[in-house]
């Protein structure tokens, strides 16, 4: 096996405050790596010191970790307010599935630091640990930490904010260990990056962290800032990561991540990551002795061009499909010695492993598939992509749950139909076997989840849903959405249960979040609500110029009626394209008795008759 060389010099963490929840990223090493301050710093020296673990991260001489502040992945990447931090996720390596640990800020920061939260559950100051942490392991090991900050009035400053500086989004003041030489306002980072420390930290003020700022304020600051470092990374066997510490609670804590640099292969990539392994990655480069969580946390290896002289792996598919069910093998993928590890993109928000694997895709259509291989020293080869096509079988749904899982913060994915969007607090949604409950927790709150991976014109929605008690002082509103083609444009059926036991059933549209009503609202005619008295609501959306929706209400107990109790039709342009499935729970603002939970058993979607 041929021996992978890396020299060790720099690494040069970026942090652009929190977004919540967001994971982080990482660089990690077999744990064979790991070991005492006086071995990691006889690393450093000669080749043969240097020279990398089969299958390790390589070692770069500086590595940029910026991270970012309260957005989600989707509120970023594609978004018109951010070019340059679109363009790097599509020039570069970016991580589709990279999500935060916690809610608020700090306790993403400190456990990035030190591999633990140490308790913080809030953004509280100051803070004093005795416990290790990255700076802290660095020094000792001979190399150098410096933390930058901007804003930060002095070199040593552990006041708790200053203008737009705020400690909480700087984990270094809180360990005592490291010094005052080590905390330094970012006006010190150095325009020479040969000149970087081992590891640094870049925090941008709460204006140009996105934080207190906007997008594209935070955007435009990262270019001004940084795009120089990211162009000489790559010609200076060097690494720039982008994160964000949190996202804003409306979708699980998925962040944009961005790895570029000389040895990065370009590309998407599927596996989840968090910032247990950004800081895992940082040890392991440099041989550092893993600190709490991230100990047990992955390294990622996929992203790493191979050294000289060692050919990359070839990687290479077949498939067959029945109906949405597809087997894949990659085992004829080649290499001059070994494939070690197959890694799956299923173009559809999923991902697998292995050489041969199965998968159910959410809906018909054409998904572009990707498949990367590994070799046994670590290597990755190009990926290769190609489009699998597949129909679901006639008549066959789309859509279908029936919520037999345990989930918190979210609602995982359906049996048919994909993962869940959610829109609002990520704890605010749960499963539990047979249920998928939204937990209004207060007069005016509004929860919803959809199913984004399928989209269709022609939709026959059925779902049972419940009210865990009668609303007191207003009603609470439940909404089954049948083409839902963006945020606040759509058709639906929205069913109202009054304080005085009573239901009500319309058909609207939603153009720009101005809703209309099509037909209705009608009363359902001797339906008498009880607190977790199952409804089943049916709403149906076909045709496009015009769109008919229709929809009725009955006990799930009983009969479904032979007609439909509200019908309407439509021919507004911006609806009459394919829209998802989803429900939105809403409690009146006149309410007195929350919480209240809306809960959902089933959940289907079929094709139209017509």
């Amino acid at each position: 096996m041929r021996a992978r060389f890396a020299t060790a010099a720099t690494v040069a963490v970026l942090v652009v405050a929190g977004v919540p929840g967001v994971p982080g990223l990482a660089y990690a090493a077999p744990a064979g790596r790991a070991g005492t301050a006086a071995t990691q710093a006889g690393r450093a020296g000669t080749p043969a010191a240097q020279a990398a673990a089969v299958g390790a991260v390589p070692r770069p001489d500086h590595i940029v970790v910026v991270v970012e502040e309260n957005h989600s992945n989707a509120e970023i990447i594609g978004n018109p307010s951010a070019p340059y931090i679109s363009s790097l996720a599509a020039g570069n390596a970016n991580f589709t599935q990279s999500y935060a640990l916690t809610h608020p800020s700090e306790p993403n920061y400190i456990a990035m630091f030190s591999g633990s939260t140490q308790g913080i559950t809030d953004d509280s100051c100051p803070h004093s640990f005795a416990t290790p942490s990255l700076g802290d392991e660095l020094i000792g090991a001979s190399r150098s930490f410096v933390g930058y900050s901007e804003s930060q009035p002095s070199a040593g400053y552990l006041g708790c904010s200053s203008g737009t500086y705020a400690r909480k989004h700087n984990p270094w003041s809180d360990f005592p260990a490291i010094p005052a030489s080590s905390n330094q306002p970012f006006t010190a980072f150095p325009s020479d990056y040969t000149t970087l420390p081992a590891v640094s930290y870049v925090v941008p003020n709460l204006q140009n962290d996105m934080h207190d700022g906007t997008v594209a304020q935070g955007d435009t600051w990262l270019q001004t800032n940084l795009s120089s470092y990211v162009t000489w990374a790559k010609t200076h066997n060097s690494l720039f990561i982008l994160t964000f510490d949190e996202d804003d609670n409306s979708a699980a804590n998925r962040i944009a991540t961005i790895f570029a640099g000389q040895q990065v292969v370009p590309g998407s990539y599927a596996e989840a990551i968090n910032h247990y392994n950004v800081l895992r990655t940082i040890e392991d480069a440099y041989g550092l002795t893993p600190l709490g969580a991230s100990a047990t946390s992955s390294p990622i290896l996929d992203v790493w061009a191979a050294p000289a002289g060692d050919p990359p792996p070839v990687a290479a598919f077949t498939w067959t499909c029945t109906a949405l069910t597809c087997s894949f093998d990659g085992t004829g993928s080649t290499d001059d010695t070994a494939v070690a590890a197959w890694s799956w993109d299923f173009g559809d928000g999923s991902s697998g492993t292995g050489a041969t694997v199965s998968h159910v895709f959410p809906g018909s259509g054409t998904y572009p598939v990707t498949l990367r291989v590994t070799d046994d020293q670590g290597a990755t080869g190009a990926p290769v992509t190609h489009s699998v096509s597949v129909s679901a079988a006639a008549g066959a749904p789309f859509v279908s749950d029936s919520f037999a899982r345990t989930v918190s913060n979210g609602w995982g994915s359906a049996d048919v139909g994909g993962a869940y969007s959610t829109v609002g607090a990520a704890s605010s949604f749960s499963v539990s076997p047979g249920v998928g409950a939204l937990r209004l927790a207060a007069p005016g709150s509004s929860l919803s989840a959809y199913l984004a991976a399928v989209t269709r014109t022609d939709a026959d929605v059925l779902a049972g849903v419940a009210v865990d008690k009668v609303p007191v002082g207003g009603a609470v509103y439940v909404t089954l959405q049948g083409r839902r083609v963006g945020s606040g444009n759509e058709y639906d059926a929205k069913v109202l249960v009054y304080p005085d036991r009573s239901v009500t059933v319309r058909v609207i549209r939603v153009v720009g979040g101005v809703e209309t009503a099509l037909a209705g609202p009608v009363k359902v005619a001797g339906l008498v609500y009880a607190p977790g008295m199952v409804l089943d609501v049916r709403v149906q959306v076909s045709g496009t110029g015009p769109s008919t929706v229709r929809s009725r209400v009955w006990a799930a107990s009983g009969a479904e009626p032979a007609g439909w109790q509200v019908s309407g039709s439509d021919a507004t342009a911006a609806l009459q394209v394919p829209g998802a499935v989803g429900v939105v729970g809403y409690l009146s603002g006149a309410a007195t008795n929350a919480p209240l939970t809306v809960q959902l058993s089933t959940l289907t979607g079929k094709p139209t008759a017509g």
